[in-house]
């Protein structure tokens, strides 16, 4: 039912919340690997993920030119973009 990343983490958020789970391991590419992360961390401070929740992934090798193109504009837009329930 998720459209985007941003959704994925308030659905997934919800589900860890409902089962009691504190860890998810992210797997994506490094770029949505480390958004996902991101997004997450800002999922617990707003009390939409749970605040024990580890979320580990392998964000090594992202290409720093990629990085500061592509992920610069998303990872801003998604610090800024409040999150919903």
């Amino acid at each position: 039912r998720s459209r985007n990343s941003r959704e994925n983490v308030i659905y997934s958020s919800a589900i860890f919340s409902l089962e009691g789970t504190n860890s998810a391991v992210i797997t994506s590419d490094p770029f949505h690997a480390l958004r996902l992360k991101m997004l997450f961390w800002k999922a617990k401070l707003k009390g939409i993920a749970p605040k024990d929740l580890v979320t580990s992934s392998n964000t090594q090798g992202i290409d720093l030119a990629y990085s500061k193109i592509k992920s610069s504009i998303a990872l801003a837009k998604d610090f800024f973009w409040p999150l919903q329930r």
